[in-house]
């Protein structure tokens, strides 16, 4: 269940409940807002924040022969993020071009069209990209930083949620992006 309150986007946590389902709601929101592409980018930004801090780069860009051409959303190492709400033939040919200047790349979209994406990839660009859904790859980022124990969940969420809400403060002019945190979530 969630709503919109002072701005800010509000979800209740339920334990009892797997990860996806409750970032599945928060796409969900930020959807019916109109705010789910820059939702889900800076929740993936604070996902992979979480587990390389110093080696994030976010909308980094690939210099050559005095051009610059944006490579993705963020950059770790040789691979590429991507974070596309419904990937048109355009979102194909940039990973084309990544993978042609030697970059990895991964495809994050919304679990609606993760089954369509991925058959896409696999026709373009056969075994070329690395395709998921943002509510799985959250869900899973979300697990390894609670160490697999339910147990330690909560404390994991109110992490990420916090260094989500930190990008948005310092990234974003729109500070409706941010995002309550559920009471029920341990300090």
């Amino acid at each position: 269940m969630s709503q919109k309150q002072s701005g800010t986007i509000i979800l209740d946590y339920n334990p009892d409940i797997v990860p996806w389902h409750f970032f599945k709601d928060l796409i969900r929101t930020a959807a019916e807002r109109g705010q789910d592409q820059p939702v889900c980018q800076n929740l993936v930004g604070a996902c992979l924040h979480l587990t390389f801090p110093e080696a994030t780069q976010d909308d980094p860009a690939y210099q050559a022969a005095g051009q610059s051409r944006p490579l993705g959303h963020f950059l770790i190492g040789d691979t590429v993020f991507l974070v596309i709400m419904a990937p048109l033939m355009e979102v194909y040919e940039k990973c084309r071009e990544n993978l042609e200047q030697g970059f990895r790349v991964w495809l994050l979209v919304t679990d609606k069209y993760f089954c369509g994406t991925r058959q896409n990839a696999e026709i373009i660009l056969p075994g070329k990209i690395n395709v998921a859904s943002i509510e799985s790859f959250v869900s899973h980022s979300l697990e390894r930083l609670a160490g697999f124990a339910k147990a330690r969940l909560g404390k994991a969420l109110r992490l990420l949620l916090e260094t989500y809400n930190e990008r948005v403060r310092t990234r974003e002019a729109d500070q409706t992006l941010m995002i309550q945190i559920p009471a029920n979530l341990p300090v």
